[in-house]
């Protein structure tokens, strides 16, 4: 009998709602050739990109706590238990692994509304993985093609999660609409 291993992680779908303007949190990512190499003209280099909060989830953690550790530790932001309603998460298909030792991976998105005081502070040096912290309002998220771009599969991950909010969260069909608007293009794209 073969073991199927399978590794998951957890993104954080983070809106602020400031002057009536609901703005997404995205944080830097240097993505290393040793955790995520992007291939161009036949070779790896570090390349970096915008993406939500999160991380890989351990065995012994469920997601929202992954979630809040991963958070605290890449840019300081403190986040409680009590601030994700368990409805309020997207599970993208299953695909295979690219991670060493792992047969399939799993995306999964939560999604959180922040208080509209929520400012990120200066990312700590030490940290080796993220440049820093943004609030994007939702027309102006950086799109695939920008030099710093949002990957397109961070952003079906967040069109996905505003399609889900649709009826439970005030709104989420307006702010649906607004990211659809200028993501059109590069939904259907391949990833």
């Amino acid at each position: 009998m073969t073991i199927v291993k399978d590794s998951h992680t957890i993104k954080g779908v983070f809106i602020r709602i400031r002057h009536e303007i609901p703005e997404l949190l995205l944080l830097e990512h240097k993505v290393r050739e040793d955790t995520a190499p992007q291939k161009r003209g036949g070779k790896f280099k570090e390349w970096p990109r915008w993406g939500f909060p999160g991380g890989k989830v351990e065995s012994d953690e469920d997601l929202i706590l992954t979630l809040i550790r991963e958070t605290w530790e890449e840019i300081h932001l403190p986040l409680s238990a009590e601030m994700f309603n368990e409805e309020h998460t997207v599970h993208c298909e299953v695909k295979p692994s690219l991670r060493a030792g792992y047969d399939t991976h799993q995306d999964h998105y939560k999604f959180a509304l922040l208080p509209p005081e929520t400012e990120i502070a200066e990312v700590e040096s030490d940290n080796d993985e993220i440049v820093r912290g943004q609030f994007f309002p939702l027309d102006k998220i950086p799109t695939p093609d920008d030099p710093l771009p949002f990957t397109r599969n961070q952003l079906r991950g967040l069109v996905e999660m505003l399609r889900h909010l649709i009826g439970k969260v005030e709104n989420a069909d307006k702010w649906l609409a607004t990211v659809e608007k200028w993501a059109y293009p590069y939904l259907g794209s391949r990833k």
